[in-house]
């Protein structure tokens, strides 16, 4: 599912916006964020399925071992957007 939407958005903007006419200042941020999530974080090919899915997968594993479960919120968009009771008080 994470895949699926990833490659149909972020990954597709990322595949084609150094074609793009684009302002100086988007194609700025563009590759700023080009470097963060492409090639720090999905080893540089925003294309590559399995090495995306790892790099997903091994950052949602540190980020539940970095926060406690009482502390974090897994939002499953298959629940989809209605409100539900969580239990915790804001």
């Amino acid at each position: 599912m994470w895949w699926n939407s990833f490659s149909s958005t972020i990954g597709r903007m990322f595949a084609g916006y150094k074609e793009m006419e684009l302002p100086d200042h988007v194609n700025a941020m563009m590759d700023a964020l080009d470097v963060a999530i492409v090639d720090e974080t999905l080893g540089g090919d925003s294309a590559d399925k399995e090495r995306a899915l790892a790099a997903y997968r091994r950052r949602t594993e540190e980020v539940r071992a970095a926060i406690a479960p009482e502390r974090r919120l897994i939002f499953d968009v298959t629940e989809g957007w209605a409100p539900r009771k969580l239990g915790v008080r804001l």
